[in-house]
Formats: structure tokens, C-alpha cells, sequence
């Protein structure tokens, strides 16, 4: 279900501007776009070079937000292209004072426009919309062309955490992780069997309390 448009949502981000991260990536040739590099400063934006954990489609924040909390050695992009979804971690962050989370509002195909090369540490992929019609398989953000993008980013000792519910997705991410360059060396097809397990999402939770199975895994660069 569509969420429904909240009010005076871009004044509001502007407002908690020491959270958000805004761009201006409108365009619609995103491939001409991301060759046109706009790197964010990192050290500026959080104040030290603690290493980067990136969450690719964090939704409301609250897996990005708590992941800050607990580990407070790190910096936390959290990326959201929906102004109306990010609204809710970047206004948790700010009245929380987690001030290891950033919130970048950009589309995850133009991260090579704002990161560079061996930059992030960790990504996070939970719970990607699966897109399961075929027609839409390039769309995925574990198909080939993203996880080009993520191999590119992360350090070499750099780690993918992908979760989801969806089987067929989750079979389909594991042919892409392994001819893309990545050996997975941790897979489940029930994270929370013996009890739960890191931090759950809010979509996560709903799951969970109905003793559906979360398909994970870790993926490491080769």
C-alpha cells in the first residue's frame, strides 16, 4: 500500500538539515547523472572518518536508527528516495540526538554520484521490494547492475546483510550475488528459528509474530 503524502514534508526535512541530506537528482538519464560526480564529504557530514554502513532503501528509519544507537564506532547513511518514508527516521534521529545516522534522499542507482570508490564498509538490503514480474528484473537492488554499483563502493573487506520474506527473490539475489563477484559465506531460510536475531525492521516484526520464515544472508567481496 502506497503511503499517503505527509504535510509540508519537504519544509520539515529542511528543517533537521543536520540529519538530511538533500539532492537534486530529478534528472531522468540517471546513467549521464551518476557520471557527473557530487561526492559527499563524509568526514564533514559526520564529524569524523568512523567507518560507513550503508542501508539501501531504509524506509522509516528505524533499522538505521537503531543500528547508530548500538554501535556508535560507526556512521550510518540511510537511503531513502521518498521524501514522505524518510521523514520519520530523519525526525527520530534529530529528537533523539543519534547523531551517527545521516539520511540521504536519492535514488540507489545514482550512488556512484555521491560516493566514491571503497568508501563503505557495510550494506544493508532489507527487505527490497521483490519486483517479481520478469519484465522488472533489472529494477531489483540485487541485480547485476546494483550489485556492480555496491561492489564499486564497498572496502575489500566490505559486506553485504540482505533479508527478506520472499523466497523467489531471495533465490534470484543468491545467482546474482555469486556471478557478481561476491562469495556468500552466511545463508539462512529461517533467521529467527531458534529465537530473534540482530535488529528487526518494522516490516520485519509483522513476520516475525506470525512465525513466518526471514530468508539472510552475508556477502563479502572476492
Amino acid at each position: 500500500m502506497r503511503m499517503r503524502r505527509r504535510a509540508h514534508t519537504d519544509e520539515r526535512l529542511l528543517v533537521k538539515n543536520d540529519y538530511f541530506i538533500s539532492t537534486n537528482d530529478d534528472e531522468e538519464n540517471t546513467v549521464l547523472l551518476a557520471e557527473e560526480k557530487a561526492y559527499l564529504n563524509l568526514k564533514e557530514i559526520f564529524g569524523n572518518d568512523n567507518p560507513i554502513y550503508l542501508e539501501v532503501g531504509c524506509g522509516q528509519g528505524y533499522f538505521a536508527c537503531e543500528t547508530a544507537k548500538r554501535n556508535p564506532n560507526v556512521n550510518v547513511l540511510a537511503l531513502e528516495r521518498i521524501s514522505s518514508v524518510i521523514l520519520s527516521g530523519v525526525e527520530r534521529a534529530s529528537e533523539e540526538k543519534i547523531d551517527n545516522v545521516r539520511f540521504l534522499r536519492a535514488k540507489a542507482e545514482l550512488l556512484p554520484r555521491y560516493l566514491q570508490d571503497g568508501s563503505v564498509k557495510v550494506i544493508f538490503l532489507n527487505f527490497s521490494t521483490p519486483l517479481p514480474k520478469k519484465g522488472y528484473a533489472k529494477q531489483r537492488l540485487t541485480s547485476e547492475r546494483f550489485l556492480k554499483i555496491y561492489h564499486s563502493l564497498l572496502t575489500t573487506d566490505g559486506k553485504i546483510h540482505q533479508k527478506t520474506d520472499d523466497e523467489a527473490f531471495f533465490d534470484f539475489s543468491i545467482e546474482q550475488f555469486e556471478n557478481c563477484g561476491f562469495k556468500i559465506i552466511n545463508l539462512t531460510r529461517n533467521l529467527h528459528a531458534n529465537g530473534e536475531v540482530g535488529i528487526l525492521t518494522e516490516y520485519e516484526r509483522k513476520f516475525v509474530n506470525k512465525s513466518m520464515p526471514i530468508y539472510a544472508l552475508t556477502a563479502e567481496k572476492e
